[in-house]
């Protein structure tokens, strides 16, 4: 299985650096622990993997999107 994770820009607000210290810390976390133990805290309305317009969305290699942290209005 491959997993991609990828950061969106919701709403463009967050900068190119917050989007590079952002991916950053997404491969430091997915080495860190069990990649699927990870996607539940992705989709966290408030949580550490949305900021100011960034969040995660994970797609594994058949497809399937099984997680996405953008808000319900994006």
């Amino acid at each position: 299985m491959l997993i991609v994770p990828m950061l969106g820009w919701a709403t463009g607000q967050a900068t190119q650096d917050a989007a590079t210290a952002a991916a950053l810390m997404l491969t430091a976390d997915l080495r860190s622990v069990e990649p699927r133990n990870a996607f539940a805290a992705f989709d966290v309305k408030d949580g550490p993997w949305r900021d100011r317009g960034l969040y995660v969305a994970v797609q594994v290699s058949h497809g399937v999107l099984v997680a996405h942290g953008s808000p319900p209005s994006a």
